[in-house]
């Protein structure tokens, strides 16, 4: 399958790609796409999608520590008490 590149009003290219080859890659319009050079070829791939709770789960109460002083507030840091 072909996609087309266009010029783009920033002096930059856009990679138009066919609808059925978006649906099959699961990509709709303004998504932003990982985009990589493997020698001469562009790979064009979707950016894995993070949910929090999946995050947390990698999570350890070993890996917690306690507060870190930074020093003395100064300038606009001061937070009247």
């Amino acid at each position: 399958m072909q996609a087309t590149l266009r010029k783009s009003r920033d002096d930059g290219l856009v990679l138009h790609i066919p609808d059925t080859l978006a649906k099959r890659a699961r990509m709709s319009d303004g998504e932003i796409v990982n985009v990589r050079l493997n020698g001469v070829e562009l790979v064009v791939s979707k950016r894995p999608r993070y949910k929090l709770k999946d995050l947390l789960a990698r999570h350890s109460p070993a890996k917690n520590h306690g507060e870190v002083s930074w020093g003395q507030d100064v300038g606009r840091e001061v937070v009247p008490a």
